[in-house]
């Protein structure tokens, strides 16, 4: 059974090699079906120190060598043009290879530029390219790829406070993101690296985790960029992207520039670009974006014979002046066949105005009446050589930017590479050319404003990937904000509109269920294969190979479930999960400012080592008794001074140190009573003011401190408390050796910092 099994997979594979369907560059489809129209059975390519003539119908590559060299005996065998025309035409209608003449005849019935290709008689003749045959002439260009005791030891525990309120703040956040993770799907799409690390991590574990984090964070902020793009997926922002059209090029703008931000090329970045998903939306920018991607990869540098999966380059810049030997009847032959290839790849691209709407192909039909169709052609070959250029350019300052970088040992893109940028973009948006229709104003005009809107979106992103550049990490999320303004503005104005309001939740809801009823789907599939994996027997490798395949099921359902969960949360609160954008934003803001770290000093380290964990404020809340050496650092108020008092304001900073009994309530927080010894608030005071940079002579009697507070613990994963109680320290005016200590009744607000636990008692 498992051979059968074996042999029917080796079978499928072989069939789908061979059903696949190759594809070809348009721009070789037209000049192969161009030249066979003049009995010229061949696509001839320069490369870098040749030529190859490529077989319209087995596919074979001929090197040709010199101009000297002459062609294969095929090359001008006339009878075989007609089925290199209706191979081509299959081909580019995706017709199988066996289709009858009469569906090819059908595919093309309405496409005014080759509806009658097939009953043509043919060979014709041209001057210029019969004339070419024997010697074939074209460039020899690459084909587009182209000081104290007492003082250290309060100093060491000053810095190691300061640090742990932070970390502690630190961690509340980390606590609280793991806790939202699942309700703000954007966390995860846009920093994955983070949030697959902050999932399952414990909280008594973030202080050995914490580099991890900042290092997780900044290999996100690197992927940033291309990874907007990706947010379509979310239910909320593939909603908003219909009512919002202008999302569709934030999503161009993101992915195009991300990806040739990167290592790739113009034409493989266009490429990717065309494969995106949002790309799919039906309205007019996702449309002429889509065919600007469809003629960009029409005049890549990719033959049959190419495997599927090769990064993309153009063709040489100057194939299409040698294809056409630069005359003037195969200019126009050429322009009419591409027109056609071009329409019957973009027809059903559907473009939408105030004044109705048409598709791709309908826009391009306008040629047909034109007193030069050349011009068509001509347009291509101008902006195909400037593309070209820019590119191979824009390789050159990526490498030298690299030497510079690895000089360096820091990031850098210089001006020029941004600047290129523009210039490609700009380029890519003078295809659309083809689409602009003599006196149709208002076709025209909006094109033209898509045109203009684009290069508006691609230089906020660029902005955004110069801020990620000099790791200005706030100011780039400040600016993706700015990106994202047209969305918030219309859930601001949305939220104000009953109507619309409804209607944005309702298509909200539809979209979920659509998702639930997926994964319900999964969850049946993998229940039921739970269900049916074999009993345990007497085999121990078989029983072991059954439990391995049941716990990776049992994990797969797990991720549904939680997937689940996040839908339901999602649909029972539909109106705060529509309009989030505002909130998102707060929270890649904060995740962009966790990276940030300082040093610390001796005591500083010795303390770090015996300490509890940062984040253990939270043991107090889940212990029903917890005896503890504690710090507080944070705030304090006291009631006005009067004669003879030891406090010299009524507000301070305040870092106590003693001992807490306490009792948690869980997610309610905790109740302690703390009994201090010490207050080292002056020290970190004085820290705080100086950037840590200086060590301060200490006294004991600056230091001592007694208190007595009652404090509360705020809820769960927030490292803050509120004291109420009674401070003793001594006047302003006692000198280092003499200790006199004066009551106070004072309230404070801190960070809670345990050092030691003496005592925990779990609750039952």
């Amino acid at each position: 059974m498992r051979k059968f099994y074996f042999y029917l997979l080796v079978f499928c594979f072989a069939v789908n090699k061979h059903t696949t369907a190759q594809t070809q560059s348009v721009i070789y489809d037209a000049v192969m079906l161009m030249n066979a129209k003049y009995g010229v059975n061949g696509l001839v390519i320069p490369t870098s120190n040749s030529r190859i003539i490529v077989d319209p119908l087995t596919n074979k590559v001929t090197d040709m060598g010199d101009d000297s060299a002459q062609p294969p005996a095929t090359f001008r065998t006339t009878s075989l043009s007609k089925d290199i025309i209706i191979a081509i035409l299959k081909r580019n209608a995706g017709l199988l290879q066996n289709a009858t003449i009469a569906e090819v005849k059908e595919a093309y019935k309405a496409n005014p530029f080759l509806k009658n290709a097939v009953d043509d008689s043919y060979p014709k003749d041209n001057l210029a390219l019969t004339d070419n045959v024997k010697k074939i002439s074209t460039s020899n260009l690459s084909g587009g790829i182209g000081n104290n005791l007492l003082g250290n030891l309060v100093n060491g525990t000053a810095d190691f406070l300061i640090k742990r309120a932070q970390e502690e703040i630190s961690i509340s956040v980390f606590e609280k993101l793991k806790n939202i993770l699942s309700r703000y799907p954007e966390l995860d799409t846009l920093f994955p690296r983070t949030c697959a690390l902050i999932k399952p991590v414990e909280p008594y574990e973030y202080n050995k985790a914490l580099q991890a984090f900042k290092d997780a964070i900044h290999e996100d902020l690197k992927d940033f960029v291309p990874r907007i793009s990706l947010l379509y997926s979310i239910p909320r922002y593939n909603i908003l992207n219909k009512r919002v059209p202008s999302l569709t090029l934030i999503f161009t703008g993101s992915a195009l520039l991300g990806e040739l931000h990167d290592k790739s090329g113009f034409a493989e970045s266009v490429y990717q670009l065309g494969e995106r998903s949002f790309l799919d939306e039906k309205n007019s920018y996702a449309s002429l974006v889509k065919a600007l991607t469809i003629i960009s990869n029409s005049i890549t540098d990719k033959k049959l014979t190419d495997a599927e999966d090769i990064p993309h380059h153009y063709i040489d810049k100057d194939f299409i002046k040698a294809a056409t030997h630069d005359d003037a009847g195969l200019y126009k032959d050429l322009s009419a066949i591409y027109l056609g290839l071009l329409w019957q790849h973009t027809h059903t691209l559907m473009f939408t105005t105030s004044n109705g709407t048409k598709n791709l192909g309908e826009m391009l039909e306008h040629w047909l009446s034109e007193p030069d169709i050349s011009k068509a052609i001509k347009t291509i070959d101008i902006v195909l050589n400037t593309i070209v250029t820019v590119d191979q350019n824009l390789e050159n300052i990526k490498e030298a930017d690299d030497d510079n970088s690895r000089a360096t040992g820091k990031s850098t893109a210089s001006t020029k590479r941004f600047a290129s940028y523009a210039t490609l973009v700009s380029q890519l948006l003078n295809l659309s050319d083809l689409y602009i229709v003599p006196g149709n104003t208002n076709f025209n005009t909006r094109i033209k404003e898509i045109r203009e809107y684009l290069p508006a979106f691609t230089s906020q992103v660029t902005t955004i990937i110069k801020d990620f550049q000099q790791e200005e990490y706030n100011l780039g999320i400040s600016d993706f904000s700015a990106l994202l303004k047209t969305a918030s503005d219309y859930l601001d104005e949305v939220e104000k509109d009953k109507r619309l309001s409804n209607m944005l939740t309702s298509d909200f809801k539809i979209k979920l269920d659509n998702i639930k009823a997926n994964l319900d789907y999964q969850k049946g599939t993998l229940e039921a294969r739970i269900n049916n994996l074999p009993a345990s027997g007497s085999d121990a490798a078989v029983n072991t190979a059954i439990e391995m395949e049941k716990q990776e099921l049992i994990a797969q359902k797990n991720k549904i479930l939680s997937a689940l969960d996040n839908i339901k949360y999602q649909d029972d609160n539909k109106k705060s999960s529509v309009y989030k954008l505002s909130k998102i934003i707060e929270y890649v803001n904060l995740l962009a400012s966790i990276t940030k770290a300082e040093n610390s000093a001796a005591v500083e380290t010795l303390l770090e080592t015996y300490s509890l964990p940062a984040g253990s404020s939270r043991i107090k809340k889940v212990a029903a008794f917890n005896i503890a050496v504690n710090a507080y650092v944070g705030g304090f108020f006291a009631r006005p001074k009067k004669e003879g008092d030891g406090f010299t304001n009524t507000y301070g900073l305040s870092a106590p140190i003693g001992f807490t009994i306490s009792t948690g309530f869980q997610k309610a927080g905790s109740l302690s009573l703390f009994a201090g010894v010490f207050d080292i608030g002056g020290t970190i005071r004085y820290k705080l003011d100086n950037q840590g940079k200086y060590q301060q002579d200490i006294s004991l009697a600056g230091i001592v401190s007694p208190s007595l507070h009652v404090v509360y613990g705020f809820p769960w994963y927030l490292p803050l408390s509120f004291g109420l109680g009674y401070q003793w320290v001594s006047p302003v005016s006692t000198t280092s050796s003499k200790i006199d200590l004066k009551p106070k009744f004072n309230a404070f607000i801190a960070v809670d910092i345990p050092l030691f636990n003496l005592n925990v008692v779990k609750h039952k």
